[in-house]
């Protein structure tokens, strides 16, 4: 009989602890993912980088680059369809091809998955999590990808902070200029305000 992995799905980490993780996805873009880096690095925050498995086989010096300052690279499937509406075999292939792509890069087999728009339902949990990784969603996003303006970014993430959120940012996907622009200012006023910035992994393993 085989056995069946429980899915597990997580869109927030605990409220009664003021750590908030950053997240980003659609990348490596290289005109964007080394700047967002340079960001973090300076302010020494740690991060989560959802990856598309198409842009880790393009530019898999930035994924190494990513796991080697300490962020958490999760898998963003290969090239962003909506799992949704795809067969099962088809998830499989689209998590696999993309975990295969990361781990050539990087060495690492990602543990964490975010569907691209969030778009789940029962089979794409079950499949994620027969490829033994934990569903991540979020709780604020930014919408950075509408380019609504560097202070309507930084607002959103700030106005909107509180224990234990995941923000959603995007480092691929098209000109991400103004979350560049933004990256500091919420790193710095989450900080003001008294959170301190995890991967996505440390929020969990403090669920557990």
């Amino acid at each position: 009989m085989q056995n069946i992995v429980q899915p597990q799905v997580i869109a927030q980490g605990r409220s009664d602890q003021s750590k908030i993780a950053l997240t980003f996805d659609d990348g490596p873009y290289p005109q964007n993912t080394g700047q967002i880096l340079d960001v973090l690095s300076l302010h020494r925050v740690h991060a989560t980088f959802f990856v598309e498995g198409s842009e880790a086989q393009a530019n898999p010096g930035l994924v190494r680059r990513e796991l080697a300052a300490g962020h958490t690279v999760g898998n963003h499937s290969w090239n962003h369809p909506e799992l949704t509406r795809l067969s099962p075999e088809q998830i499989d292939s689209q998590l696999s091809r993309a975990n295969a792509a990361i781990t050539r890069a990087d060495g690492v087999t990602p543990q964490l998955m975010r569907p691209p728009y969030g778009s789940v339902n029962d089979q794409v949990k079950e499949r994620i999590a027969a490829q033994h990784m934990t569903t991540v969603l979020w709780d604020i996003d930014t919408v950075d990808w509408k380019l609504p303006g560097v202070d309507a970014i930084t607002n959103e993430a700030i106005s909107k902070a509180h224990n234990g959120a995941i923000i959603l940012m995007h480092d691929g996907g098209g000109d991400r200029s103004q979350t560049i622009q933004a990256l500091p200012k919420i790193i710095e006023g989450l900080q003001a305000k008294g959170y301190q910035l995890v991967t996505v992994s440390e929020l969990i393993a403090s669920l557990s």
